[in-house]
């Protein structure tokens, strides 16, 4: 039986509770066949909605235990959750079988006073469904309910709306926190560092009135009028990689323009910019945040990097850039540990001082950084390529621009594009499920090899698709075109290395999938890994 005969069957059997005699224990056999319809919808649910998200959601029902509950339920929980804590996603049925109220739920026991705010919905329209019980106010515990009626129940829509609860309870689970989100409980403010309420993720700023899809053309051919020359698949990883999270790479030959099209993006949009050269003695993060004069605690010594963030947090629908040029002649986990930290979690960093001061991360800042390899830079580690997406610069445009040369003219790009800062901090719509379900199968290949990734890792990639598609100009409008190959080339391939005995069954086994999936960009990459690993017996995927 599917959802949309189980949910009304649900719904109608719960009203069979208020018949004379009433249901007074868990095993009146008409509460038993409310039990029934709840794990029919539960296991269909494992069956149609699960499969969509890496992490480990369990489903628990209920109808009370000896006594039954006014509400029966049934709640999606996150790793080793307890329904006694914190959000989860819960589905609610109405005591008349009128309906079921859907959405992201407070626990009633150890109810978190951070992450989400709840719907205030007492007291009830008349025609309002009524879920709540004799000791709490289920109706006010929603973040995002919505009620479904028996008679015009729609099974898609009720799933649509777990889906949307789950993607959004997903993203919080997703940040990096000391400790599961739905563990934190409120905390006291103390005098030097004001508690940090961590809020649902909502659009910042106004969606730009321009289509995504003219993006990539628009900023080309300024840059062919400044006299710079890129690819349109290298912008569109570009613009995809920042849209997807605002932390890039561009890794590759010294000379090869990465530091430029940093600088081009700044300069066409007309945004606040800070190019800084990291030094090779750089073993803290005062040349990037600044520091407390050791002689006047009252003064802060100050950085270009670190009035940029301000300046962000003082705009916040503008978008600033900080380029890290020669981001790795010093260990980034070194000066930019800071940075790394409160980009991920949320978290004001602190700063010390007389007072003591606190910078909260700007949501509108992009973190774009360049490599150089070679024998004066240290590799990127995991923690770093595991937060950022690493876009190769190489030499195969050389020939076109030494047949063709153009005098550089930065200066034509400034303000041309200040229209679209506004594209850039909109938020994406959702990735396709396809691309969910071969990024699983991408993640069952690696794990068997002790190359997995994490939920970070595949959400990162599933926005970078999304962003990928809308990126794709008209009339293709990105059908057809395969964004997880290419995310795969920024998010996955970076990671892989080590010797021939380790790495070649998992390059074998990836190619292999690569090739039924169709991916060829990653199977051209993976050859090349592979023959690189014949030739040395060691090494790992190359930016050159």
């Amino acid at each position: 039986m599917n959802l949309a005969k189980l949910l009304p069957t649900l719904c109608q059997s719960r009203a069979a509770w208020n018949e004379s005699p009433i249901a007074a224990t868990t095993k009146d056999p008409r509460v038993l066949e409310t039990l029934a319809a709840l794990l029919a919808v539960k296991e269909q649910l494992e069956r149609e909605l699960l499969p969509e998200f890496f992490l480990p959601f369990t489903l628990e029902v209920s109808v009370g235990r000896g006594k039954p509950v006014k509400v029966p339920w049934l709640c999606i929980l996150g790793p080793e959750q307890k329904v006694q804590e914190g959000f989860y996603v819960a589905v609610s049925v109405e005591p008349h079988g009128r309906g079921l109220v859907a959405g992201i739920m407070k626990s009633a026991t150890h109810p978190p006073e951070v992450l989400l705010s709840t719907q205030k919905r007492t007291p009830l329209p008349e025609n309002a469904l009524d879920v709540d019980s004799p000791t709490y106010r289920f109706n006010d515990a929603f973040h995002n309910p919505q009620e479904f009626f028996t008679e015009t129940l729609d099974s898609e829509a009720f799933l649509a709306h777990l889906r949307e609860s789950l993607h959004l309870y997903t993203e919080l689970l997703t940040e990096d926190q000391p400790e599961p989100i739905y563990r934190r409980k409120g905390r006291k403010p103390s005098p030097t560092k004001p508690a940090t309420r961590v809020n649902e993720p909502a659009p910042l700023y106004q969606t730009s009135t321009h289509a995504l899809s003219n993006l990539v053309p628009a900023f080309r051919a300024a840059c062919a009028t400044a006299g710079l020359v890129y690819t349109e698949e290298r912008l569109t990883a570009f613009f995809a990689a920042l849209l997807a999270k605002p932390f890039v790479i561009l890794a590759g030959l010294s000379g090869s323009g990465k530091t430029r099209l940093a600088q081009a993006l700044a300069r066409w949009l007309g945004a606040p910019y800070v190019l800084v050269a990291v030094g090779p003695d750089w073993t803290s993060r005062d040349p990037l945040l600044g520091y407390p004069d050791a002689l006047d605690p009252s003064h802060y010594v100050t950085t270009p990097a670190l009035e940029l963030m301000r300046s962000a947090n003082q705009q916040p629908e503008v978008p600033h850039f900080l380029i890290l040029d020669e981001l790795n002649l010093s260990p980034i986990e070194r000066y930019g540990a800071d940075l790394l930290s409160a980009m991920e979690s949320g978290e004001a960093i602190s700063l010390g001082g007389v007072p003591p001061e606190t910078l909260p991360w700007p949501h509108n800042l992009f973190l774009i950084g360049t490599v150089n390899l070679d024998e004066t830079t240290h590799p990127l580690s995991p923690k770093v390529l595991d937060r950022a997406s690493v876009l190769t610069f190489d030499g195969s445009s050389l020939a076109a621009l030494l047949e063709s040369p153009l005098p550089v003219r930065p200066e034509r790009l400034t303000g041309q594009g200040n229209a679209w800062g506004a594209a850039l901090l909109s938020p994406l719509a959702r990735g396709e499920r396809q691309e969910t379900m071969a990024l699983i199968r991408l993640s069952e290949t690696l794990t068997a090899h002790d190359f997995g990734f994490g939920l970070r890792t595949a959400t990162e990639i599933l926005r970078f698709c999304a962003a990928y598609h809308q990126l794709i100009p008209p009339p293709s409008g990105g059908q057809g075109v395969n964004g997880l190959d290419t995310a795969l080339c920024l998010k996955i391939l970076p990671r892989l290395h080590g010797s021939q005995r380790r790495l070649a069954p998992a390059l074998d086994a990836l190619l292999t999938l690569a090739e039924a999936e169709n991916w060829p960009q990653t199977t051209t990459a993976l050859r090349t890994l592979q023959m690189r690993l014949l030739r040395d017996g060691f090494g790992g995927y190359t930016f050159e």
